[in-house]
């Protein structure tokens, strides 16, 4: 799975990195690189940043000279920020080893802006004035509240030869579908990596899509070129139909001519390619082998250009195209947004079908081998799937009846409320199993959330920081139904001071716990959440809750209730009693070292290896205890609130 992960993106970098010199001097690229959160999640057993890096590691070592390149990343400054987007290499002369230098750094934080990340990208590419690619690389969705299918519209209509190419880490149809439209809008690919033959594919069709737009690079002089045989003008033609007694195909078809022979792994040296429907070739007389292709259509055979001769070869595509819209209800119009994918027909022992082709465009549009298929259609998390029939040299067009409505889903603190930000919602079915559970349909981490679902009864639950609320909801095919949830909740931001602490507060640990107001029947409290920041601001439901407040490690320890009012935001100041102590060997020891701080009852506060550490204590009495091989020092002490102390023992003789 590493492998094919790191494979899919190489193919998209390649297509463009190692079309030649000609190519890199005309277009320049960014490349957009997903450093969200969840880059730190694993596919077999390696976190997905790694591979990202690696596979960009592998790439900038082929880029030719004049490629220029820059590199943008967001998500990796911090956790919760939508604009931390970040040109960490401007468009310039590749240098691979400062480049990796600056990617190797790049750590994985936040949340996946990446809306605005190619918005930003192609206008630092002038995309409204030079021809211009971004190449996105992201495993997840956007969750930041922004339209990618929107912006994908306006940079395809406002910019000059600009390109979107998408590279999806392993992400759902639903995911795919949501930014997919990136590329099919701007004219680029969307490659996702789901077994070796779509990665063949892909790598293909990207290959020869850039290859037949740019043009082709002058060939390196070989260092002592054979003499080729004079000619006369071209001396092959190459044309291809869909079915027998079909009219030549004009446009689509792409060519790869080959030595006949293979080498010992089964592959051919290629002679020449060509992007025209209808190619004329100028080659030496003798054997070759060609190689057709036309989206999933392929074809190939040996052909042979006779000495003086010409050669007039036309290709039997055995194809026909398939075009598929999606309909929300009987009678409604086609949905503009829909997902494809087209499988084979029969299943495998495993009850699974092939995957034949994808497609993110609202109206599919296959050419693929005559055959029966199964088309799946798409629109957010509705599916709907319908068997299909394609015949040679003919059109076949479908219509997929989903049955969906739309609902959209916000939330706010109070009745009448501003939608709330950083709120998360999950949709569940409202039929309950034999266990008492739901089945979950769908998620969002938008602000207002907007689902495509089965006409049919629904839970959606919203959860805001420890806040929750649900509601139920009916969606019916064909309507739009917009719910407005209200939390009822409100906000405490927390902070420390230290009496009789002059200046800040050091930089020790800080943990705040929050916890219900009310005891069990045992006589303890239910922690409802906790954090270790400076000055968090955590989302409560309204109502009466208990604060325990820690600073440090040791003992320093207060607790308060708190309350928290819907819709407003409470701060709530802890006032510790804390000394802060720094405990040193004066002295060099002879020997292991190890301290031992107890309180005037004699309980172990800490203990430590270190010659100098640093405790957050309560005010009171302490014995402090100093041990070097098998000899031990003591010294008391007292400390106060807002106190900085510094205890040396000298190493006992």
């Amino acid at each position: 799975m590493t492998q094919r992960i790191a494979a899919i993106a190489m193919l998209a970098l390649s297509a463009f990195f190692l079309n030649g010199p000609a190519h890199a001097q005309e277009r320049n690229v960014m490349l957009v690189l997903d450093a969200s959160n969840s880059m730190w999640g694993q596919i077999d057993g390696k976190n997905k940043i790694v591979i990202a890096r690696d596979v960009v590691r592998d790439v900038l070592g082929d880029v030719p000279a004049g490629m220029k390149l820059g590199v943008l990343a967001y998500g990796h400054r911090s956790e919760g920020d939508c604009n931390d987007i970040e040109t960490v290499l401007p468009v310039e002369a590749v240098d691979a080893d400062r480049y990796m230098s600056v990617i190797d750094g790049i750590n994985p934080k936040g949340k996946t802006p990446l809306t605005e990340a190619v918005r930003r990208a192609a206008e630092e590419l002038k995309y409204d004035d030079v021809p211009a690619t971004v190449i996105l690389v992201s495993d997840g969705i956007e969750t930041c509240n922004a339209d990618p299918c929107a912006l994908a519209a306006e940079l395809a209509s406002g910019g000059v030869d600009f390109t979107v190419h998408v590279v999806g880490f392993d992400v759902t149809a639903e995911e795919a579908a949501s930014f997919s439209c990136l590329a099919e809008r701007t004219g680029g690919q969307f490659f996702t990596a789901r077994n070796a033959g779509e990665l063949t594919d892909a790598l293909d069709t990207a290959v020869q899509d850039v290859a037949a737009a740019e043009p082709e690079p002058e060939p390196e002089p070989a260092a002592e070129p054979e003499p080729e045989p004079a000619q006369t003008g071209p001396n092959l033609k190459l044309s291809a139909v869909p079915a027998e007694g079909a009219e030549v195909m004009t446009s689509g078809p792409y060519w790869v001519v080959f030595e006949p022979t293979a080498d010992a792994n089964g592959k051919r040296k290629e002679v020449k390619r060509s992007g025209s429907a209808v190619s004329t070739l100028e080659l030496p007389p003798g054997k070759y082998w060609v190689e057709v292709s036309l989206k999933n259509a392929r074809q190939a055979r040996e052909i042979e250009i006779p000495d003086g001769g010409i050669a007039d070869e036309v290709f039997v595509l055995g194809a026909g195209r398939l075009t598929a819209v999606a309909l929300p209800a009987e009678g409604a119009d086609p949905l503009d947004e829909a997902y494809w994918i087209l499988y084979e027909q029969e299943k495998d022992l495993n009850g699974k079908r092939k995957e034949v082709a994808r497609s993110g465009s609202a109206k599919a549009d296959f050419f693929v081998p005559a055959g029966s298929y199964w088309l799946e259609g798409q629109y957010k998390s509705t599916k709907g799937g319908m068997d299909v029939a394609v015949d040679a040299g003919k059109l076949t067009e479908e219509v997929l009846v989903l049955g969906a409505g739309v609902l959209v889903v916000s939330a706010s603190a109070t009745e009448g409320g501003e939608p709330l930000d950083q709120t998360y919602y999950i949709v569940y079915e409202a039929q309950q199993d034999l266990s008492g559970k739901r089945k979950e349909v769908a998620r969002s981490g938008r602000d207002v959330a907007e689902f495509g679902l089965p006409a049919g009864s629904y839970v959606v639950v919203a959860r805001s920081g420890e806040a929750e609320a649900s509601t139920e909801v009916e969606v019916v095919a064909n309507q739009r139904v917009e719910r407005q949830i209200v939390m009822e909740l409100g906000a405490v931001k927390l902070a420390t001071t230290v009496a009789g602490l002059s200046g800040a507060v050091p930089a020790v640990p800080h943990r705040y716990e929050i916890e219900t107001a009310s005891k069990n029947l045992s006589g303890k409290r239910k922690q409802i959440m906790a954090s270790a920041k400076v000055e968090p601001v955590l989302r409560l439901s309204a109502g009466e809750y208990h604060l325990v407040a820690k600073l440090g490690a040791q003992n320093v320890v207060t607790e308060t209730d708190i309350s928290v009012a819907a819709g407003q935001l409470s701060e709530v100041t802890v006032d510790q009693q804390a000394a802060f102590v720094t405990f040193a060997v004066d002295g060099t020891p002879e020997g292991r070292v190890r301290w031992d701080i107890a309180d005037a009852a004699g309980k172990n506060i800490g203990a430590s290896a270190r010659a100098e550490f640093s405790y957050v204590l309560a005010p009171g009495d302490y014995e402090a205890r100093l041990t070097v091989g098998d000899k031990t020092a003591n010294e008391a002490f007292t400390v106060t609130t807002g106190e900085t102390l510094r205890i040396q023992i000298a190493p006992p003789q």
